[in-house]
């Protein structure tokens, strides 16, 4: 599973987070306990909720975006563990 908001720093997407991902799910069709599981967590007093998107749903969605980054996904994503999207995955590789 990827975390949606490192994603979409890594992604550099202009958008605030919480449009971002809505948008993207609507536009997609992206189902809950499918594509992505959320979970919701109190900050001081504020709730937030946080997405995990499977592999392949945020390589479909990097691949969409239009940023340097969301165009490198595609022909390295094609090869077994989906190039960078994949280093999100792993929480040793944070450092992108």
């Amino acid at each position: 599973m990827i975390d949606a908001r490192q994603l979409h720093g890594w992604l550099g997407v202009r958008d605030y987070f919480h449009q971002w991902v809505k948008r993207r799910a609507e536009e997609y069709g992206l189902e809950d306990g499918t594509d992505f599981c959320t979970s919701v967590c109190k900050t001081g007093g504020c709730s937030r909720t946080d997405y995990l998107l499977t592999i392949d749903m945020a390589k479909e969605l990097s691949t969409v975006e239009r940023t340097e980054r969301g165009q490198l996904v595609l022909p390295l994503g094609e090869g077994i563990g989906f190039g960078p999207v994949s280093a999100l995955a792993d929480p040793i590789a944070h450092t992108l």
